[in-house]
């Protein structure tokens, strides 16, 4: 048995990952540093393996048998907010182990590529391929160890996994069958192709306009009938609004721009019933799921997400699928996202972040919205 300790840490971008992956507040960011702050001294990241050869419960023809952990130090911080009802806190202990966790297994891939010249497969833990049933078998192999298993297979520490790490001289283009195919943008094994891909996606990029000041609408309307002046195919939707304006009277007689909304006024959010909020909702879902179809068949060269982030920050559409949405458009077509207060994914996200502050207004004055030039 052969025992490497392991230094693992977060990064600001792993931090701004975390808040799109878990679901984070913008206002948790500055919470999730400091308890990382607090934990990394508590890691006692190790890896214990042996190397084998092909077996008869085990396919490959050389592997190792990786047991890796981060120590008791995750479990006994998360167990202290537990015992105090700190929930959050617990639950984002958790999160940032999970990370560190990830962080450690790839160290540990790196560090036997670089002593043996080997090349990585797959990672292949237990539970996927193999049954966990198998774990007492492989655990025979090592002895004493920092890492132990109940009976029913549940690793302690709670921060622990136990992989296979089938490796070759020589390193294939796609780690395994699925990978071409595979959406894990997160996958260890894809990261160099994906950056490859992305070099060839940067013609396509995200605009985010935002802000208190009037102009959000206007510009990316301008930007629709700028593309369409030379030809692309434009969609543009519009979220929250039901009631007719003028630029949607021009935009239809526009041969390649297609309008998508719904034709049904609400009233403001903080006035809407609740059965109106799921209505909303249930139309808002809609109206994403047909974007997304477009967006898979490349039917559109600029898609407009007028007012998308008042949805998303009144849970009035499901969060998770518009954001794999705005995902799935980058690199297949121009996005332009409006709205006031955006969410930290979209600024995240965004390649044109453009702010209209308001300075001053009629409305303060008592002048009410007119006809062809707010709406």
């Amino acid at each position: 048995m052969i025992q490497k300790n392991l230094m693992v840490t977060l990064e600001t971008e792993d931090f701004k990952n975390m808040m799109l992956k878990y679901h984070f507040r913008k206002e948790d960011f500055a919470s999730l540093q400091s308890l990382s702050c607090m934990l990394v001294p508590l890691l006692r990241a190790k890896a214990y393996y042996v190397w084998k050869e092909k077996g008869v419960v085990i396919s490959y023809e050389r592997y190792a048998v990786v047991f890796l952990t981060l120590g008791d130090g995750p479990d006994a911080l998360q167990e202290i907010y537990l015992s105090r009802n700190c929930l959050s806190e617990a639950y984002m202990v958790e999160c940032i182990a999970l990370e560190l966790l990830t962080k450690a297994y790839e160290e540990f891939v790196k560090i036997m590529q670089q002593e043996t010249g080997m090349w990585a497969v797959k990672i292949d833990f237990l539970g996927d391929t193999y049954p966990i049933e198998i774990l007492p078998k492989l655990y025979q192999e090592f002895g004493q160890m920092d890492i132990s298993y109940n009976e029913k297979l549940v690793l302690s520490p709670g921060k622990s996994v136990v992989f296979l790490l089938p490796v070759s001289e020589k390193k294939a283009e796609y780690p395994c069958d699925i990978c071409k195919n595979c959406g894990n943008q997160d996958c260890l094994f894809r990261q160099k192709d994906l950056k490859e891909e992305r070099k060839d996606k940067t013609e396509k990029l995200m605009h985010l306009y935002y802000g208190d000041g009037k102009g959000k609408t206007t510009a990316a309307i301008g930007l629709a009938i700028r593309a369409a002046g030379t030809g692309k195919r434009v969609l543009f939707t519009q979220f929250m609004k039901g009631s007719r304006t003028g630029e949607l009277e021009e935009l239809q007689r526009i041969g390649n721009i297609t309008v998508l909304r719904s034709e049904k006024q609400f009233p403001f959010y903080h006035d809407m019933t609740p059965e109106q909020k799921r209505e909303q909702t249930d139309i808002h879902n809609q109206m994403l799921d047909m974007i997304f179809t477009a967006i898979r068949k490349g039917e559109y060269d600029l898609i407009v997400l007028d007012e998308i982030t008042y949805p998303y920050q009144w849970k009035l559409i499901d969060e998770r699928k518009l954001q794999e949405m705005v995902l799935a458009a980058k690199g297949v077509a121009e996005l332009v996202c409006t709205g006031r207060s955006p969410d930290t994914f979209f600024l995240g996200q965004a390649d044109y972040v453009s702010e209209m502050k308001c300075v001053r207004h009629p409305f303060e004055k008592g002048i009410r919205a007119r006809e062809g030039i707010e709406y």
